[in-house]
């Protein structure tokens, strides 16, 4: 094996004032009435779920929970978390304070709009080594536990920060949108709902939306109404069914309303489509 050296350069190193402080880490586990009221902190937060399920609402906006799931809390967002009384939440959490990093404001590790839940996927094993290490230190407490927490959390820190910089699709190695749209496009003749769209993939309706527009440009239902009326379509070139048959096979009871999406979508009629082909 050839040696070799790998140098850093401290010139391509990020300006940053970045001397994050660990100011405690925890557990909550297999606590099924577990809750956190609601409230907020005036520093960073980071939870890691480890397995089980559960809720957590940031701003109002709910969020379902589940293992391998981050949640990251800049200072001042109003947040809460629940444990499923059937699944317990077994969580790993921490506060920090003291940085500055990624262009976010001082303390914060998300840009204004970006997701606080989302999947670590492919980087789980990783994330999972350095909170439980993390743990392990802060409540042992041996000699130079403090330099060691320090160091962990930095090199943390910035593992998230990598994370949230890489592609969209990062956040889900899984292909939670691949899944949604194969999901779709098997199902679509049946009454779909963006809740049942996000229960598919077993992520919240509000992570799929915002996650299924940042890499499609469109929403989840915005496709399924697309991936119906090409089906539409080719069966009204192909095919001698009436409207209302077409309608119901692709997912509507009510010919009328599947009229009316029709020319929103396509810009005429069923009929005047079916006659200029």
């Amino acid at each position: 094996m050839a040696y070799i050296h790998y140098y850093l350069d401290s010139k391509t190193s990020p300006k940053a004032q970045f001397r994050p402080r660990l100011l405690y880490t925890g557990t909550v586990a297999d606590d099924p009435h577990w809750f956190n009221i609601e409230h907020t902190h005036d520093f960073f937060e980071v939870l890691y779920v480890v397995k089980g399920t559960g809720t957590a609402v940031l701003d109002h906006t709910p969020f379902e929970l589940h293992s391998g799931d981050l949640v990251l809390i800049n200072p001042g967002v109003l947040h809460e978390e629940r444990s499923a009384e059937d699944a317990p939440l077994n969580l790993i959490f921490l506060g920090t304070e003291g940085f500055c990093l990624g262009g976010c404001p001082p303390n914060c590790l998300l840009q204004p709009g970006e997701p606080p839940v989302f999947s670590s996927g492919i980087h789980r094993g990783a994330v999972e080594r350095y909170f439980s290490d993390l743990l392990r230190e802060t409540s042992s407490q041996v000699e130079y536990y403090e330099e060691v927490s320090q160091a962990l959390l930095a090199a943390l820190l910035l593992f998230l920060l990598r994370i949230r910089m890489a592609d969209p699709q990062s956040h889900a190695p899984d292909g939670e949108c691949e899944r949604v749209k194969a999901y779709i496009n098997e199902n679509y003749t049946k009454p779909l709902t963006l809740e049942s769209l996000s229960q598919s993939v077993y992520i919240s309706k509000y992570h799929l939306a915002h996650l299924f527009k940042s890499q499609t440009g469109v929403s989840p239902i915005k496709y399924l109404i697309t991936r119906r009326m090409e089906e539409a379509q080719h069966l009204l070139r192909e095919t001698d069914l009436p409207i209302r048959a077409i309608a119901e096979k692709v997912g509507y009871d009510d010919p009328a309303y599947f009229s009316q999406i029709f020319k929103k979508t396509v810009g005429s009629s069923p009929l005047s489509y079916r006659n200029s082909k």
